[in-house]
């Protein structure tokens, strides 16, 4: 499921950005 990647790797680069 491309969809589930895809939202796991939007949520990584927010914390990161956010951090």
């Amino acid at each position: 499921m491309p969809t589930v990647f895809r939202v796991i790797s939007l949520q990584q680069i927010g914390e990161r950005l956010w951090q």
